[in-house]
């Protein structure tokens, strides 16, 4: 059955998707590649003809876009007024560069790449290390626990059964990333002929993917919406 007969199917839709790192979904994600995988192709010659033969596997980055949820966020106070508030925690440019500093990696004056409104580092670390595959995988996507280094892409459904009563989101595809690792970060660029969002980027390579679908088995995988953490920063990756 053809899904624009029957309005009890829905094809897959692009902007229904969520992306978690380590233990929390992050919510300033605007667009993500899915896992992409190319099989290496080996040529044999026998005699007049020539044979191919599968080869390698191996599977290809993908890459994160963010927009900034901390450029101007202001509240009121008790007399009326506005007042500015700090330590948001909306800011992807300071998510990369936390996560970034999580794996290893300190500017040479031992005082970067994350500094604070008062010039102080926003992560300590005791010496001038370059990123490694253990602390990236562990810190920098690692869950709360630093028991799973698995980043993870959910497709999710249209919400459907929210009308019946059941308020849950679930899952129609998923795709776990195991040990990845940061291989580009571009915090975007600014134009002063250009009044759209900043957009910023990160490039992420893996060993390799996992993909569960909804078609298989009995069980339903619910959508992790709730697993945003408010104070992140304050958390997991701040020292």
């Amino acid at each position: 059955m053809t899904f624009w007969n029957s309005p009890n199917i829905h094809p897959k839709i692009k902007s229904r998707f969520v992306v978690i790192i380590g233990s929390y979904m992050i919510p300033t994600v605007v667009t993500v590649t899915k896992p992409k995988v190319t099989v290496e192709s080996k040529e044999f010659r026998m005699i007049n003809h020539y044979y191919k033969y599968p080869g390698l596997v191996k599977w290809s980055p993908i890459t994160v876009t963010f927009v900034d949820g901390t450029g101007e966020i202001y509240e009121t106070d008790s007399s009326g007024g506005w007042k500015k508030m700090n330590n948001h925690n909306l800011s992807a440019s300071d998510l990369l560069a936390v996560m970034l500093a999580k794996s290893g990696y300190m500017t040479p004056d031992k005082d970067g790449p994350l500094l604070d409104s008062k010039g102080e580092a926003y992560v300590n670390k005791s010496g001038w290390t370059t990123p490694e595959k253990a602390s990236m995988t562990a810190l920098s996507f690692g869950t709360e626990d630093n028991s799973n280094s698995v980043m993870k892409i959910q497709q999710l459904d249209s919400g459907v059964k929210v009308a019946s009563g059941d308020a849950a989101i679930y899952v129609t595809e998923q795709w776990e990333l195991f040990n990845p690792i940061i291989t580009e970060i571009n915090w975007g660029s600014l134009a002063y002929g250009d009044e759209g969002l900043v957009e910023y980027s990160m490039t992420i390579d893996y060993d390799y993917a996992k993909m569960t679908t909804a078609n298989l088995g009995t069980g339903e995988l619910q959508a992790s919406l709730a697993t945003y953490k408010a104070d992140m920063f304050e958390g997991v990756w701040k020292n």
